[in-house]
C-alpha cells in the first residue's frame, strides 16, 4: 500500500511539474521522443542500438497486414487494442524479438509478456 501511495504521489508530482522528461537521476520519464534519446547519458547506447537494429522484414509485412484496427499506448509497455478492447501487451522487453512478439499479440496467439505467468 505504501508503494502504491508513493507511486500515486510521484505521478501527481510529475504532472504538477509540467513537461519535465527526466528524473533526478537523469532517467527519461513521461512523454519522450527520439530526440530525447539523442542527448545526455542516453546518446551512446541509443545510437549504437538504433543504428545496429534491423527489423525482420517478413514479420514486419505480416504485422502491416493486421495492424490497421490496432492501436499502441504507453511505454515501456505497449498495449494493443482492437475495437476498443485490449488484445495484448508488450512489457519492457521482447520474449523472442519485438516483431515476433507483436505478431503473436495481433494474431491473438496466447502471447504472455515478460512478467505474465
Amino acid at each position: 500500500m505504501k508503494k502504491l501511495l508513493f507511486l500515486f504521489f510521484l505521478c501527481l508530482f510529475s504532472l504538477a511539474n509540467g513537461q519535465e522528461n527526466e528524473d533526478i537521476n537523469g532517467n527519461l520519464i513521461g512523454y519522450i521522443d527520439k530526440s530525447d534519446f539523442l542527448k545526455g547519458k542516453h546518446k551512446d547506447w541509443f545510437l549504437k542500438n538504433y543504428e545496429d537494429y534491423r527489423p525482420n522484414q517478413k514479420i514486419v509485412q505480416k504485422i502491416k497486414k493486421r495492424i490497421k484496427d490496432v492501436s499502441v499506448k504507453h511505454t515501456p509497455t505497449f498495449i494493443f487494442y482492437e475495437n476498443g478492447k485490449e488484445i495484448g501487451r508488450f512489457v519492457e522487453h521482447s520474449i523472442e524479438i519485438i516483431e515476433k512478439d507483436i505478431l503473436k499479440i495481433i494474431r491473438k496467439n496466447n502471447y504472455k509478456h515478460s512478467y505474465e505467468k
